[in-house]
């Protein structure tokens, strides 16, 4: 069982990767047109700057279960440094529970959001507001199903020490 969803989650986590390296593309590319046409041609095009603003949303919000599933987010290794060895696996299932309750909180509080938006359009583009804000309620769910996976099972991967605080 644990190897089907190590499968599943590790699958989830390519394709998230994936999705964000095609976002961050996008963006930068149309932040490029955008500088090039306004200062080589003097040419303003109303919507690089809403796309890219889309995307960038997007790829933070995607990049944050990540952290949660590679435990590359930040946290305080002062308190873990120095706890007993018998203790931290308590501590690490404890800051996996908090990961999943905000989550579970990013989820409620992004879908209602998103459902409240939903007849909004934006401005340049005029695509619908919720397709934006949808990415909050997405990356809740994945958060929580991340930290649970952790809980349940432990973290499979040395959780990376460039963020130590």
């Amino acid at each position: 069982m644990m190897r089907i969803v190590a499968g599943i989650s590790d699958g989830l986590a390519r394709l998230l990767v994936a999705a964000v390296v095609v976002m961050t593309c996008v963006m930068l590319l149309a932040l490029g047109l955008q500088v090039l046409l306004r200062y080589a041609f003097s040419i303003t095009l109303p919507w690089p700057d809403e796309l890219a603003m889309a995307m960038f949303s997007w790829t933070v919000l995607l990049i944050a279960p990540l952290g949660v599933k590679e435990g590359f987010h930040a946290r305080l290794v002062v308190v873990a440094d120095n706890l007993p060895d018998r203790w931290k696996p308590v501590q690490q299932r404890g800051v996996d529970l908090l990961c999943a309750i905000l989550g579970v909180a990013l989820a409620v509080a992004g879908s209602r959001y998103a459902l409240e938006s939903s007849v909004m359009r934006s401005a340049a583009i005029g695509y619908p507001m919720v397709w934006l804000y949808a990415a909050l309620p997405v990356s809740g769910v994945l958060m929580v199903l991340f930290a649970l996976e952790r809980m349940i099972w432990g973290p499979r991967s040395k959780p990376s020490e460039m963020l130590d605080v």
